[in-house]
């Protein structure tokens, strides 16, 4: 009775065995498929980030556009502001006597149309032409869309340095306030409904044009002339002929496109926007 089940031990020893083996971690294996499938789920992994990455580029790229789209209906608007006061100056005036900044689109009007040299009062032969520019403005400031796009409408009184720069600061801001005045004067509407959107400002002769005669310095004050340059100068009436001038410039309100920049600099601060 002994042997057999002694016998019987021995003979399910190497059955437990095998199965203890067969469960042994540092023997373990994994199938193909095992293997097939994890890299099935690392390259959908993958694919899904792709797909958020692609997809957080592509709202970025539609607010960069919305920006963009922002800016250039704003350009628009001011270029139509422009065109529609040329119209109404052109009705006075020849080309020559009115020119446009291609930068800015900042009108510029030779000051002999406003102004005998030297004088800040208004010209009786000028009239007609702020009359014509009042109506202009009273037409646009009554737009709600035109309106809406306009910050300020600054009138700039220029000078040339043959004087002293408080005489030149002093005459060119008498100038614009000048202009100013006669505007609200001849469109009351503008007087009254729409004063806030005037401003003036004389800046002496320190903003020449750019091809008017200057010296290159932080002044930006040409050279003293000689006794002689300098009676010429009183006597001619082409020096610095090009840096007097009356100038109309249009500040459009920048508040929305600076908004939707906020939006999407803090949205995306410290991310890779490449």
């Amino acid at each position: 009775m002994s042997n057999d089940s002694s016998d019987a031990i021995y003979a399910a020893d190497p059955t437990e065995s095998e199965s203890v083996s067969a469960a042994d971690p540092g023997r373990f294996w994994p199938s193909v498929a095992d293997i097939m499938a994890a890299s099935a789920l690392v390259i959908l992994l993958f694919m899904f980030l792709s797909f958020i990455q692609s997809f957080e580029v592509a709202q970025r790229t539609d607010e960069i556009e919305q920006i963009y789209k922002q800016m250039d209906d704003a350009l628009k608007i001011k270029a139509s502001i422009v065109t529609a006061l040329q119209q109404a100056m052109s009705k006075s005036l020849g080309k020559e006597d009115v020119s446009v900044d291609d930068k800015d689109l900042t009108i510029r009007i030779r000051e002999d149309i406003f102004f005998d040299r030297g004088k800040s009062d208004i010209k009786a032969n000028a009239r007609p032409i702020l009359i014509n520019m009042a109506d202009a403005f009273t037409a646009i400031l009554d737009d709600e869309k035109l309106r809406s796009y306009i910050s300020a409408i600054l009138i700039e009184g220029h000078c040339d340095d043959t004087g002293t720069p408080e005489v030149n600061w002093r005459l060119s801001t008498e100038r614009a306030v000048k202009v100013v005045e006669y505007l609200h004067h001849a469109s009351p509407r503008l007087a009254k409904r729409y004063p806030r959107y005037f401003g003036a400002a004389g800046y002496g002769e320190f903003r020449p044009t750019e091809d008017g005669e200057r010296r290159e310095g932080e002044t930006g004050r040409r050279p003293a002339p000689s006794r002689n340059e300098a009676n010429l100068a009183k006597l001619s009436p082409d020096y610095g002929a090009k840096d007097r001038r009356i100038e109309i410039r249009v500040i459009l309100r920048d508040d929305r496109i600076k908004e939707q920049l906020d939006i999407y600099m803090q949205r995306y601060a410290g991310m890779n926007l490449e």
